[in-house]
This record gives C-alpha cells, sequence and structure tokens, in this order.
C-alpha cells in the first residue's frame, strides 16, 4: 500500500484509527519520495522531524524514488487530467508511483485520484 501525505498528517494530529489501521499494515506500507518531501517540508522543528522518521522505522515504511517510469506517467496523467480534474503536480507523482509499483493508494482524497486507474482504499 502506498499511504499519501494526508494519512500521516492525520496520524500526527491524532486520529487514533488512522494510527491503528498504520499500526496493523506495520512492514507493508510504502510512501512516494514526494510525501516524504510534503512531510519534512510540514515539520515545524528538528523533534517534529525526528519523531516522523522513528514513525517510518517503527512502521517499516519503505520510500519509492521517482523512476523515469514514474516521471513519465506522472507527466502523462497532468497533461491529461490537470486542466479536467486540476490535478496537481504533487499528487501526479503519488499516484505514478502507486501505479508503477502496483499499489493502492490509501487516501483520504478519494476524489483526488478517481478519475486514475488505481486501486484506492480509505484508511477508515
Amino acid at each position: 500500500m502506498l499511504v499519501d501525505t494526508c494519512v500521516l498528517i492525520d496520524h500526527f494530529k491524532g486520529n487514533v484509527s488512522v494510527s491503528e489501521f498504520l499500526k496493523s499494515n506495520t512492514g507493508n506500507l510504502s510512501i512516494s519520495t514526494v510525501t516524504d518531501m510534503e512531510m519534512a517540508q510540514g515539520l515545524r522543528d528538528k523533534k517534529e522531524l525526528r519523531t516522523y522518521e522513528k514513525l517510518l522505522r517503527s512502521l517499516s515504511i519503505n520510500i519509492i524514488e521517482i523512476d523515469e517510469e514514474t516521471s513519465l506517467k506522472a507527466r502523462l496523467w497532468v497533461r491529461t487530467y490537470g486542466l479536467s480534474h486540476n490535478l496537481c503536480l504533487a499528487d501526479s507523482l503519488i499516484a505514478a508511483t502507486a501505479y508503477t509499483a502496483n499499489l493502492t493508494v490509501v487516501t483520504f482524497n478519494i476524489k483526488d485520484f478517481r478519475f486514475l486507474d488505481l486501486e484506492l482504499l480509505s484508511p477508515e
């Protein structure tokens, strides 16, 4: 499963059901490098960064880098759906990461991805 940024944010906001979902899937979770960068950019200080890094380790979350295939797919989707569905750069890269790795996207923002050829799952 590829976890979207919004799910990790909800975990850090104290959403117990999200935290339980993540823990119950330990070792079966990945994130895009885009999500990793979004999380790091949104943290307020080094203490929060350490807490985030600890979460990645404790849940064995794999960070998937963007390769050429992922980049090409994301670019195609932005050209196809950017105007009609407001598909943004970050979401297209996250979605393309899931697509090329054949992973389900775990997100609260189903509407952001529902028009793409992806399996989607809400953590609640």
